[in-house]
């Protein structure tokens, strides 16, 4: 079977591997590592007296070698801040020696090869030594995962998880108001994983989508797949089909919502079709489909709890007043108010218009806002690019960082 590859010219990650290939030279034969020493690291990660790695209890060569060679990379490569790198990743690892100690196993395990099957009694541990709390749950898990995408993967299609910052194609369209930016793969059998994998690549590369678009697809594609567990999604019977949609329907769950799960199978159904995988789409997914009526209304807030709102924009902070008056005078979605960029706003004529770029209709709009209300954002970016002239966003929440929507609506 041909290896599939993705194209490195629409690729943006670096090759970590080599990387952490070099600093393993330097390091990976020392049992003790003194981070004050790693001239490398630049801002020591050595806080509140955490200095040294001690390797020397773990008996395992091929184990002891694949965990260093990912503390290599965590160190050097993830670019942790140092109290993140302190509290997950080596309080995690001091109680991973506490914990082989505690339960010697004679059997060698290696990371490369598959989960260790001690990660869940090592979790069980982890709960009853920091009763219930611990930083790291599944230290195991993301060093199994990080060894085998960064480290022994040379191929990026092969890997576990699929980040939207590796992909050149998506980006512009990325939308900083979500949370997500990472698709994981692993827990997908191996056999569905491909044609997993083959249908968001196709997305990522030919369909001008934003990214929230490609993640809502690749959940309900991903549910779908984990339901089939071993089975064959390309000749899965009609019954398995008909028992997915039977479990989508929901006593509580809304019409829209089922709609669009069924249409999202049929897509994907579709693109197996259109790549051969299959000779025939197996379901008539139309007839599925639920009839929906569903009244418009013009009105959505009442005058009343409007009213209250403006009464209460004085108590609100600055950045969320704007916000709030931008989306009540323009009617734009909070995930495009939450993205807006400076240098936004246009005065011609007397007239007063705010411009920002539209993810789902894929193009620039313009919006008249009030005069008032140009000014006050006028003034606002003026401090705001005196104190943070590179700043990315109009309503950064922390110097650099957007808000996410759902963190915008709690707030307010």
């Amino acid at each position: 079977m041909k290896q599939i590859q993705i194209d490195s010219n629409i690729l943006l990650c670096k090759n970590t591997r080599k990387s952490v290939h070099h600093y393993y030279s330097l390091y990976g034969k020392l049992d003790q590592w003194n981070l004050d020493t790693m001239q490398e690291l630049g801002e020591s990660k050595a806080l509140y007296g955490h200095r040294t790695l001690d390797f020397s209890q773990l008996h395992h060569f091929r184990f002891k070698t694949e965990l260093k060679a990912v503390m290599l990379y965590w160190l050097f490569e993830k670019k942790l801040k140092p109290i993140s790198f302190i509290s997950n990743y080596f309080n995690s690892f001091r109680n991973l020696l506490h914990f082989l100690e505690s339960y010697p196993d004679e059997e060698p395990f290696s990371l490369q090869e598959s989960l260790p099957v001690k990660a869940e009694t090592f979790k069980r541990y982890m709960r009853t030594r920091m009763k219930g709390a611990f930083p790291l749950k599944d230290f195991f898990a993301v060093a199994y995962r990080d060894f085998h995408d960064h480290i022994y993967c040379t191929n990026y299609y092969k890997r576990f998880y699929w980040n939207y910052r590796d992909f050149k194609t998506v980006r512009p369209f990325f939308s900083s108001a979500y949370s997500y930016s990472s698709m994981n793969f692993s827990s997908v059998p191996s056999h569905n994983r491909k044609l997993f994998k083959d249908y968001i690549l196709d997305l990522l590369t030919s369909h001008p989508l934003s990214y929230s678009s490609i993640y809502g697809r690749y959940s309900i594609i991903r549910r779908y797949l984990l339901f089939l567990h071993e089975e064959p999604a390309e000749s899965v019977p009609v019954s398995t089909l008909q028992n997915f949609i039977a479990h989508l329907k929901k006593p509580d769950g809304k019409i829209t919502s089922f709609n669009a799960q069924i249409n999202e199978i049929r897509l994907f159904y579709v693109f197996l079709f259109q790549r051969r995988y299959i000779q025939h789409i197996p379901y008539i997914f139309q007839a599925s489909i639920k009839g929906t009526e569903r009244p418009h209304s013009f009105h959505p807030l009442s005058k009343v709890v409007i009213q209250q709102l403006f009464q209460a924009l004085p108590q609100f902070p600055e950045q969320l007043r704007l916000m709030l008056m931008i989306l009540y005078f323009t009617g734009m979605r909070c995930s495009e108010c939450l993205t807006l960029k400076p240098h936004s706003l246009t005065e011609d004529h007397g007239k007063y218009y705010i411009h920002y770029y539209q993810p789902k209709m894929l193009k620039e709009v313009v919006n008249p806002i009030p005069q008032e209300l140009y000014w006050y954002l006028y003034n606002y970016e003026k401090k705001l690019l005196e104190t943070d002239p590179q700043t990315p966003l109009l309503f950064p929440r922390l110097p650099g960082i957007g808000w996410r929507s759902q963190h915008f609506g709690y707030t307010v």
